[in-house]
């Protein structure tokens, strides 16, 4: 199964990109309010990226560079028919090289409590549990290689 981790530019891509989104992360979840034209999406320091397996949209995850050196890991979310089979971790994996290749070589993430388990098996840590979406963080390796 090919997989490629792409910027979303395209009109189709957005689209993919916030269906995903607005499933995984709001309707699956009871929750109201997604914004698809919240203007922090289409700003220019943002990094919208949508996983694709073999051409077709199956995963979301937006990486914004804050600082020299650090960025903050926004909204992953997988197809829920295509979860716990892998592509979480294959998607994780190419932003950590993707934030490598930008310099980025920390990066912090709020998670959802349940899959923090998830995230700690990649190598994240906790920074802080005492909120509702618990701050975990990544040093990435400069070893690295995807």
């Amino acid at each position: 199964m090919a997989m490629q981790l792409v910027k979303v530019t395209e009109a189709h891509h957005w689209d993919a990109y916030h269906n995903i989104r607005q499933l995984v992360l709001y309707d699956l979840r009871g929750r109201d309010g997604y914004d698809p034209q919240h203007p922090d999406e289409y700003r220019d320091d943002r990094v919208p990226l949508l996983l694709l397996q073999n051409g077709v949209p199956v995963g979301t995850v937006r990486l914004d560079p804050v600082e020299s050196e650090r960025g903050i890991v926004h909204m992953v979310a997988i197809l829920p028919s295509l979860q716990r089979q892998g592509i979480g971790r294959v998607m994780m994996l190419a932003l950590e090289a993707l934030a490598l290749d930008n310099a980025l070589g920390k990066l912090e993430l709020y998670a959802d409590p349940g899959a923090v388990g998830f995230y700690e098996k990649l190598g994240w840590s906790m920074t802080d549990a005492h909120r509702p979406s618990p701050l975990i963080t990544r040093m990435i390796p400069s070893s690295q290689t995807s």
